[in-house]
């Protein structure tokens, strides 16, 4: 029998932390990711699909680190697209190391 322990789920839920020194003084973190937080961000990337806009990336970033836009304001934009593919790439191992059969498996 397989049993799913605490400490698995826990270490899962921990926060995703950008260090300080990175986007500005202060450490950012990704406290919890729900389906409607990563809707919204990806309702803004389909935003950016249909017209450029630069601002986009640091709203997604926003949305994720539940700060304000502009705290962002002055990034480099190519940090902040660094710091967003990070984030998403956590996401995403997170759940396909948990899940190897998918998500649609029965």
């Amino acid at each position: 029998m397989s049993t799913l322990k605490r400490e698995e789920v826990q270490q899962l839920s921990e926060p995703i932390v950008i260090e300080a020194g990175i986007l500005g003084e202060k450490e950012y973190r990704v406290e919890k990711v729900t389906t409607d937080l990563l809707k919204k961000v990806n309702e803004l990337a389909s935003k950016q699909e249909n017209e450029f806009s630069a601002d986009i990336p640091i709203q997604q970033l926003a949305l994720l680190t539940g700060v304000s836009a502009k705290e962002f304001e002055g990034v480099d934009l190519r940090v902040v697209g660094r710091v967003l593919n990070f984030i998403m790439s956590e996401i995403t191992s997170g759940i396909k190391a948990k899940n190897p059969s998918g998500a649609g498996a029965k």
